[in-house]
């Protein structure tokens, strides 16, 4: 919907209401209502949430869990709670939340997490995002989940393998995680030296080619941030400061990873239409994100370069 059919429509609205206040003042009486016209007025009764929900991307979170438990076996099986929000979704849908828990994050020593999303993995403002649909939920929160998984080192960042290759060393599974320096690497996250030993070149063809500028910028970053050790961002979109009609602000929040990208990074203002605040904001996020990347990949091309026979 454009900013001026908009517009016309919450003036046609406001006639509306003036019209029936004005036969209420008139009769004393209430005002006739439609049965179409009560199940609108009771629908806007049930609040919306006030921002879309986080972009989720093209990976299957849902499967990659349930393989990474095939995997990986645990006391208890992977508990998915569905509930429906006590809020509408962005559009008016009932609105859906999803809990996922994994004796993995309940058992930690150092970062314990009864269930995700949580605080600094998914979590809004102390609250899950309200989606429309269930699924959208659930692949939600099996993406918060293995955030802290990839983060705790249980499983390999490529967001495709849910073991690691043979013969690498772990770190204790009762060992907090420590962020990697971003000291000189401008907060991309670099490869562990290996002994006399090629590291596995990674390449974009294990996800969504984040390079295809027919992707929408949101889905980019969300695929490219695991690749450089980041989780992906939240985008914070609300009304514009300066109180332009259908103007808002934005800029993305990473959590845990803040400290990773530069301050102000993607903050917009005065941006029309949600939709395109969320999209602008993402595609400075890529700007940034981008070079990054070259680097990291040109690093481990020059590892992956075979030793010089004795």
């Amino acid at each position: 919907m454009s900013l001026e059919e908009a517009s016309n429509l919450y003036a046609e609205v406001r006639a509306w209401i003036a019209q029936q206040e004005a036969y209420q003042a008139a009769t004393r009486k209430p005002a006739r209502l439609t049965n179409a016209q009560r199940k609108a007025l009771e629908a806007l009764r049930v609040p919306l949430t006030t921002s879309p929900p986080p972009e989720i991307g093209d990976v299957d979170y849902i499967s990659l869990l349930n393989r990474y438990r095939q995997a990986n076996p645990a006391d208890n099986e992977i508990d998915w709670v569905e509930e429906q929000a006590t809020s509408r979704a962005v559009g008016g849908a009932i609105g859906r939340i999803c809990r996922v828990i994994i004796d993995e994050s309940r058992g930690h020593s150092e970062d314990p997490v009864e269930s995700f999303p949580a605080e600094g993995y998914g979590l809004e403002n102390g609250l899950p995002p309200v989606f429309p649909r269930k699924k959208e939920a659930k692949q939600y929160a099996a993406k918060c989940a293995v955030e802290w998984l990839i983060a705790h080192s249980f499983m390999p960042s490529n967001l495709k393998d849910v073991t690691f290759p043979k013969g690498r060393v772990l770190p204790s599974l009762s060992s907090s995680f420590v962020k990697p320096s971003t000291e000189g690497s401008n907060g991309a996250l670099t490869p562990p030296a290996q002994k006399r030993q090629s590291p596995p070149k990674e390449t974009t063809s294990d996800v969504t080619d984040f390079n295809d500028d027919g992707l929408a910028a949101t889905k980019r970053v969300a695929t490219l941030c695991p690749q450089l050790g980041l989780r992906p961002p939240r985008y914070v979109i609300s009304v514009s400061a300066s109180g332009a009609d259908g103007c808002y602000d934005g800029y993305p929040e990473f959590g845990h990873d803040n400290s990773s990208v530069p301050r102000g990074l993607g903050h917009v203002k005065n941006v029309e239409g949600q939709e395109k605040a969320r999209q602008e904001v993402a595609s400075l996020v890529l700007d940034h994100l981008l070079p990054l990347q070259k680097e990291r990949q040109a690093l481990l091309d020059s590892m992956s370069v075979a030793p010089p026979e004795d």
